[in-house]
């Protein structure tokens, strides 16, 4: 079974004025009513290519501590 990776705007402890604009989350969802996506585990190694060579931008998202 693959481990999906959950990336949760909701969760994030990132400031939100400054973060968000260029994050991988936000590039793919666009959507505030939507502020989570989950990536199986093959995808997010696409997507850690994708971004290696510059074609997607970083994830931001740090998950909050507790």
């Amino acid at each position: 079974m693959e481990k999906e990776v959950t990336f949760d705007c909701s969760d994030c402890e990132q400031d939100k004025r400054f973060a968000c604009d260029d994050c991988l989350v936000n590039f793919i969802i666009e959507n505030e009513n939507k502020p989570k996506v989950i990536f199986t585990s093959e995808e997010n190694k696409v997507l850690r290519l994708l971004q290696g060579v510059g074609l997607l931008p970083e994830a931001k998202y740090q998950k909050k501590a507790g």
